[in-house]
């Protein structure tokens, strides 16, 4: 706290990501993502959008199970 300012560390969340041009641009993108990992159980606590990516902080536990639900929603 040397400057006024504090770090924190949070291990207890994973971040996952749909990456690709135009994802952002596309609302339906979100939505859909959203969906899958609502209908796997898992509740994002946070959103974060990059210039081609879409970026969820899900539960540590869930990592996995994110992955396999964006994979099945876009890819399969």
């Amino acid at each position: 706290e040397e400057h006024g300012g504090r770090l924190t560390l949070e291990t207890a969340h994973a971040a996952v990501s749909v990456v690709g041009s135009g994802v952002v641009d596309a609302p339906s993108v979100a939505s859909r993502a959203h969906a899958a990992l609502k209908g796997a159980g898992i509740a994002p606590a946070a959103l974060h959008t990059g210039n081609l990516s879409l970026t969820f902080l899900v539960p540590r536990a869930a990592y996995t199970e994110a992955q396999a639900a964006l994979h099945r929603e876009f890819l399969d």
